[in-house]
C-alpha cells in the first residue's frame, strides 16, 4: 500500500507500507483481504495521529 498522508496546509507525507513473507491462515481471498485490512488500519492511523 502506498499514497500520500495528508499533513495539511497543502503538506503531504508519502507512505508505503508492505508485507514480507506474510503467510494467509487459509487459501480463500477473503483471508488475504484481512491481511490488506490490517494495512488500511494502519495507514489509516498514521493519517489520524497528531
Amino acid at each position: 500500500m502506498a499514497g500520500y498522508l495528508d499533513e495539511g496546509g497543502g503538506r503531504y507525507d508519502t507512505l508505503y507500507a508492505g508485507v514480507n513473507g506474510a503467510a494467509a491462515p487459509t487459501a480463500k481471498p477473503t483471508a488475504v483481504l484481512t491481511i490488506a485490512n490490517g494495512l488500511a488500519l494502519i495507514a489509516a492511523y498514521f493519517q489520524e495521529s497528531p
